[in-house]
């Protein structure tokens, strides 16, 4: 896994840390293509992870923007810590910490030794009751504030920043702005639209037309569910 900078139209500027080639991927059987492979997680529930079966700490971050709004993130310790990076999960449009596709991910690395992270970006999740504003792939400041605001202890050992889908743009955006984070060891994205204009081009054709439905009954639902408690 590695970070990289933009630097023109042709290439990418490596930040400095070694790099690793991941092996090609290989879809699950009967789970070939595009379409499949994003509807699996609402067709089969597949989520294995239980907060009782391991300690927890919630997290609230104060972004320094005057906005008094407060972002909500929990920590997952495993049964044995080690003296490795903390994963910092990010999770997509109209997801949240609870999303299975991140406790998923969460179980993988807390079973592996790993710190984890569950961050509710801002109005998401239990974000919700504490916040005017609203996540959008430009708030990478967030994961800045978050980073700022987590005790030391928890990233002495370094960070991993993973992100899905609009969290991995922001957590790409964070990188591309933070070079100089000796702390953040390492990004990885699943499926982040990294055009965001070419992303809604696709989204808006008609072959993509439940999926965009989809998303946009959520995030309404999501506005509603904001407006009733503000």
């Amino acid at each position: 896994m590695n970070a990289y900078k933009k630097s023109n139209s042709s290439g990418y500027i490596n930040l400095g840390r070694k790099s690793k080639v991941l092996p090609p991927y290989q879809a699950q059987r009967f789970w070939c293509g595009g379409d499949l492979q994003t509807l699996k997680s609402s067709l089969v529930r597949s989520s294995v992870f239980s907060e009782t079966n391991f300690k927890s700490q919630h997290l609230i971050i104060y972004p320094c923007d005057g906005s008094n709004d407060q972002l909500h993130a929990t920590v997952y310790f495993p049964e044995t810590v080690k003296s490795i990076p903390l994963i910092l999960l990010v999770h997509g449009l109209t997801g949240s910490e609870t999303s299975e596709y991140m406790q998923n991910t969460a179980h993988y690395f807390l079973t592996a030794g790993y710190k984890v992270m569950c961050l509710n970006l801002r109005g998401a999740g239990s974000s919700i009751n504490s916040c005017r504003e609203r996540y959008h792939a430009g708030r990478s400041m967030d994961i800045k504030y978050t980073l700022d605001s987590i005790p030391k202890s928890l990233k002495n050992d370094g960070i991993f920043i993973i992100g899905f889908s609009l969290g991995g743009n922001i957590a790409l955006k964070y990188a591309c702005e933070n070079t100089n984070d000796k702390s953040l060891k390492a990004v990885a994205t699943v499926c982040a639209p990294i055009n965001l204009r070419k992303t809604q081009i696709q989204m808006m054709r008609k072959r993509n037309y439940f999926y965009h439905k989809y998303l946009l009954n959520k995030m309404k639902q999501q506005y509603l569910l904001a407006l009733g408690q503000n």
